[in-house]
Formats: C-alpha cells, structure tokens, sequence
C-alpha cells in the first residue's frame, strides 16, 4: 500500500446531511504538475458551479511523489477550500496507484477519475454521471466512440493507443473502444475491492479487467480528448507498452 500524508481531510459526508444534491468525489493525481494547476482550480470551478443544484463535488487531490513545488502549490490554491482534500504519496507511486489512494479517501459512493492536465474537460464529467445505472459498477469515458473525439495529439500517439485499444477489445468480454483512459467513473465500494498490479497507467487497464471479473458491469459514453496545455506527459512509451504487452498475455491466457 501507497505510504500518504494527510494535507487536510474534510468530513464530506458530514457537511451533506440533508443535501438533495448527490455527492460526487473527483480524484485528481497529479505528478509535477505545477504549472497547469491554476487553469485546473479554473475548470474545477467552472464544473462546481455549473452542477450546484444537482451535485456536491469534493475533490481528492493526490500529489503522487511530486519533485517540484505541486504539493506546495496544491496548498497554496485549495488548502482554504472545505471542498477539497489534498494527500500526498512521499514518493512516485503511479498513476493507478494515486487514484486508489484518492478512492480510499473519498467521500462519495460515486468517484470520477480526471486528469490534472484537464486533457479531458472536467464539465464531462456530467455525461459519465449521466450514464449509471442502479446495476453499473463503471463509466468509461471514450475518446474512440464513434461520436467522441480527439483533438490535437498527435497521430503516431493516437494509432499506438488506438491498436492498443483494438487488441483488449479482441481479448477481453466486455466490449469497448476504450480501455486505457484515465477518465471515468467508477462506485468506490466495487473500487475498494481491486488488487492491482500494476501501479502505473497500464493499471488504468487492469483495473477494466478486474472489474470484469468479478462480473460488474461497464458503461461507455462519447468524450473529447483534447491535447495538454501545460507541462509535460508522465508516458514512457517503450516501457508502457512492454507493461501492456504483458497484460495482454495475461488476458489472454485467462480468457483460454
């Protein structure tokens, strides 16, 4: 289990008793992302204030291991805001793990998965929650739907994803066009049930797949992938697809 350090903790539940508004927690991982965290606090506001009537959003703010000033600025932007929580990994974990450190920590039955690069506009959010069911475990959101889209990343990246995408498809039961995405939402309760081991972006995957096995059920909605504005990708190629290569062959060999 990931080592963490409590920022802050707000009692979210607490704070929404007698509330109509259904309690959404967003988790957030963040890994030397200093420079894009003021447009995120931005976007994060445009959503609150957007769903007020409908939704309460806390936010979970994972600073997984970060070497430059995000935990500091993390501080500095959400530290006076009881919405938010913020819990920090004393080192890099990975992308999967952070997001079941920030799972283990929300307070809403219903947790969405964002990007801190905002590569996927928060304001999304809203077509996940759109999607569940009293039966659904998982929301994915869908770049490759034929009604999503993406918009300015480049091609060589988009065709690796997209054969990555169509190889899970062929191996695994339930059918999507995007196991890989970090943005979905999922019910924390099945979330705290998942063993992964992969702590990294393949774990978003692995993650699909245990969820698979113990028979919960997957939903897709339509998204837009937009390029990142600030910072730099986490992504080491070479090594994230040898990772998927090998989880490939798990599936595979399980599905025989």
């Amino acid at each position: 289990m990931a080592s963490v350090q409590l920022h802050f903790e707000t009692p979210a539940e607490a704070k929404l008793a007698g509330s109509p508004a259904t309690l959404v927690s967003v988790v957030i991982p963040c890994f030397n992302e200093s420079q894009g965290l003021h447009q995120l606090k931005a976007r994060l506001n445009d959503l609150q204030e957007v769903g007020q009537s409908d939704y309460l959003f806390q936010f979970v703010l994972v600073d997984d291991g970060s070497s430059d000033d995000t935990y500091r600025i993390l501080g500095d932007l959400f530290a006076d805001d009881n919405r938010f929580s913020i819990v920090r990994h004393a080192k890099n974990h990975g992308l999967s793990s952070a997001i079941l450190t920030g799972i283990r920590a929300a307070g809403g039955e219903w947790v969405v998965s964002l990007d801190a690069d905002c590569t996927y506009d928060p304001l999304q959010i809203f077509q996940l929650l759109e999607k569940i069911q009293p039966s659904t475990t998982m929301v994915m959101g869908s770049p490759y739907h034929r009604s999503g889209k993406v918009l300015q990343v480049p091609a060589w990246r988009i065709a690796i994803s997209k054969t990555a995408n169509r190889i899970y498809r062929m191996l695994m039961k339930t059918k999507l066009t995007c196991y890989t995405g970090c943005f979905r939402a999922i019910r924390k309760s099945d979330a705290e049930r998942i063993q992964l081991e992969n702590p990294g972006f393949v774990g978003m995957t692995e993650m699909v797949w245990r969820v698979e096995q113990f028979g919960g059920r997957i939903e897709e909605v339509p998204v837009v992938l937009d390029v990142r504005r600030y910072g730099q990708s986490k992504l080491r190629l070479l090594r994230v697809i040898g990772q998927h290569l090998r989880l490939m062959l798990k599936v595979a060999l399980k599905h025989r």
